[in-house]
């Protein structure tokens, strides 16, 4: 939820503000499933049953903490209060996890020093400036490629 927040920079609390007229931080269920269509996240069944059983109110009946739940997906842009202290511990809002990333074997480490040995020689040779091929490729200045770019940039260069 968080990584579709941030793709599609979503507030989720706007969605969910007018259902609560006394600004106590509860709504009912069926009010929770309208705010999350309406924000256009689109959940399963059993996602949403998930979601009302974690953010489930101590009041009585069907009653979801909508504040809660929002404010656990906005971190994903900012720790709430964070102006006002400096001394809250920010954890890891990552919006990806990234789980069974295997290290690599001798042959994988011997072709990247083959790579990187012929892509150096190459850019000593030509005198290129290896960073402006991949600044075309970024175009959001985010200092990241994608491994079709590199392969691109990469082959352009013919390494």
């Amino acid at each position: 939820m968080r990584q579709i927040c941030k793709e599609q920079r979503i507030r989720i609390s706007e969605f969910f503000r007018d259902f609560d007229k006394l600004r106590s931080g509860f709504i009912t269920e069926a009010q929770f499933r309208i705010g999350l269509n309406m924000s256009k996240i689109v959940l399963s069944g059993a996602e949403f049953k998930l979601l009302t059983e974690e953010f489930k109110a101590p009041k009585t009946g069907d009653h979801v903490k909508w504040r809660e739940f929002s404010d656990q997906v906005d971190e994903v842009f900012t720790k709430k209060n964070l102006e006002r202290s400096v001394d809250i511990p920010l954890d890891d809002a990552r919006t990806q996890s990234f789980y069974g990333v295997k290290q690599p074997d001798d042959a994988d480490a011997q072709n990247v020093a083959k790579v990187q040995e012929q892509f150096m020689f190459l850019i000593n040779r030509e005198r290129l400036d290896a960073k402006s091929f991949f600044q075309d490729q970024d175009r959001h200045n985010h200092f990241k490629v994608s491994p079709k770019q590199f392969k691109q940039t990469i082959t352009l260069l013919g390494v």
